[in-house]
């Protein structure tokens, strides 16, 4: 929605998306998700809004830059003068076609959340026992490997299966919905 709305409706919205945008973009992900767990209770809430914070500027970006293009168009302008409210042009016009870009995003994201998920889990910040997390099998199973190595292989091959998933699924879908592959 930020991202949306910075790129159609431009001037102060835009100005300051983009600075919110940037601040998070300045910190590595993992560790700005450290640090999020880290103050809050050990939850999976927290966990949660730990990854969407990290994740969202990504989201911002990707929708920022087609909306811009978008809001160019005949089609668009055509509405605007028609008279249709700039929200609903918006709405109406230029999410629908951008939805297919942000659907290729979130699988893309998701594996990459996966794997936050994990690390935080593994080092402690994560959702705590007895709620499951691959990360924390793999952070208790540490003590077993050389006894039963099968107790970290296990949630270890999980996660690489459902990234690697995850990815074959965001590229799946890119190619679905590129324009370029439509006579194809």
């Amino acid at each position: 929605a930020a991202g949306l709305a910075a790129g159609f409706y431009r001037g102060f919205s835009d100005t300051a998306v983009g600075a919110v945008t940037n601040i998070l973009f300045a910190f590595p992900p993992l560790l700005l998700a450290l640090a999020l767990a880290s103050v809050f209770d050990r939850n999976w809430f927290t966990v949660a809004v730990a990854i969407a914070v990290v994740y969202t500027p990504i989201f911002v970006r990707v929708t920022r830059g087609p909306v811009l293009s978008l809001r160019e168009v005949e089609y668009v302008k055509a509405a605007v003068s028609a008279g249709q409210s700039r929200t609903m042009v918006m709405l109406k016009h230029v999410l629908p076609n951008i939805t297919s870009i942000i659907i290729v995003q979130v699988t893309l994201s998701l594996s990459w959340a996966v794997l936050t998920e994990a690390s935080l889990s593994f080092l402690g910040l994560g959702t705590p026992p007895p709620a499951p997390s691959l990360g924390s099998m793999i952070y208790e199973a540490r003590t077993l490997v050389t006894v039963a190595p099968w107790t970290m292989l296990a949630p270890g091959i999980v996660i690489v299966l459902l990234v690697v998933g995850l990815n074959l699924l965001g590229d799946g879908l890119r190619d679905t919905y590129d324009p370029r592959n439509r006579g194809k």
